[in-house]
């Protein structure tokens, strides 16, 4: 019985699926599932394609040519779904033969994390690439209209204030850094256009980096059970007793 841990955290996940793609698992497929079903796919695909398998496992495999594969869950907020991706290398077996996989950087089909985030190749000032993450362009648009319109509401500060503290508090990638940037641009302009007669704009709040994030974890099985009770996915970490 394959029992995957679930990260605690969406960054955390995120992360380890850009580390996945840096490492040569650059195929994918996803979806959505039941909360009933999830621990029947994690274990069809350990069965099928030794997504459980150690790191010696996947050298064997590596050095066969056969190709390795990962699975990431994590919980769809307000849902009893879970979010799903399927992560494999290049390499024969049944993997390739069996699934619809996709590479992760075809500009139609790129991985994505809920249509907001979106992973891809990056150009770096050397002339070479790295891997991160960055707003869809349907996410940023969104932005972009949201502090237009919190800010032309000349009389209502605190949608403003709401709208660039959320955005500081997006998930720091350098894709997505850039992005955010770009916006704080956009907010200090419209600002400085509607609201001119009004002093400056708030002080931007800094942007946060992503480093090597710590990982936190649950059995599958047992945020399967938590859930079925309707309680939280997680335990709290303080002390006080859940219903």
């Amino acid at each position: 019985m394959f029992d995957p841990d679930i990260q605690k955290y969406k960054t955390v996940v995120m992360q380890r699926i850009q580390q996945a793609a840096s490492r040569g698992y650059i195929y994918y497929t996803s979806g959505e599932i039941p909360l009933s079903k999830a621990t029947n796919l994690a274990n069809k695909f350990a069965v099928l394609y030794e997504i459980d398998a150690n790191e010696n496992r996947r050298s064997y495999k590596k050095r066969k040519g056969e190709a390795n594969g990962f699975l990431y869950l994590f919980p769809k907020k307000n849902s009893d779904n879970f979010h799903w991706w399927l992560m494999a290398t290049e390499g024969t077996g049944d993997i390739h033969n069996s699934e619809k996989l996709i590479k992760i950087f075809d500009k139609h089909n790129r991985l994505n994390w809920n249509d907001d985030y979106e992973l891809l190749l990056v150009p770096k000032i050397n002339g070479k690439h790295s891997i991160s993450w960055r707003m869809t362009r349907k996410c940023y648009q969104e932005w972009n209209d949201r502090i237009r319109k919190s800010i032309r509401q000349r009389y209502n500060d605190d949608k403003a204030k709401q709208a660039i503290w959320s955005l500081s508090r997006a998930p720091g990638f350098s894709g997505i850094r850039e992005q955010v940037k770009n916006l704080y641009k956009l907010y200090a302009g419209e600002w400085k256009r509607s609201r001119k007669q009004t002093g400056e704009a708030p002080k931007l709040p800094p942007i946060g980096y992503v480093r090597g994030l710590k990982s936190e974890t649950i059995p599958l099985s047992l945020m399967v059970t938590r859930l079925k009770k309707g309680l939280r996915p997680f335990p709290r970490t303080d002390s006080n007793q859940e219903a």
